[in-house]
């Protein structure tokens, strides 16, 4: 099992947990991700820290959509251009201000 986790540490931000798997889909929780893996009967629990990682891809996102601003607004409309540029600049600002962290969690279950 693999799962790529959002932690949040301010709720204005968004929910305490949010894993995706790697099918995109998306799950939000409360509870401690690790205890959840532990409670579904997996072990050999493996965990990542891949914040910087994170940080450095979203900016790049945001660079690079920022410098074909233009050509996206027309395929994909004003509004959700804006929209994902929103959430992705929330996203580096909680990573800088040290409230968001992306993990890799990796189980085996026996």
């Amino acid at each position: 099992m693999a799962s790529f986790t959002i932690l949040d540490s301010d709720p204005e931000v968004g929910p305490p947990m949010r894993a995706g798997g790697l099918d995109g889909a998306e799950v939000s929780s409360a509870a401690d991700y690790q205890a959840l893996i532990e409670e579904a009967g997996f072990s050999a629990i493996d965990i990542v820290d891949l914040t910087d990682e994170y940080e450095a891809t979203t900016a790049a996102w945001i660079r690079e959509w920022s410098s074909t601003e233009d050509e996206l607004i027309e395929v994909m409309g004003r509004e959700l251009y804006e929209e994902r540029q929103e959430l992705r600049r929330t996203g580096l600002a909680a990573v800088r201000a040290g409230t968001r962290h992306r993990i890799l969690f990796t189980a085996i279950r026996p």
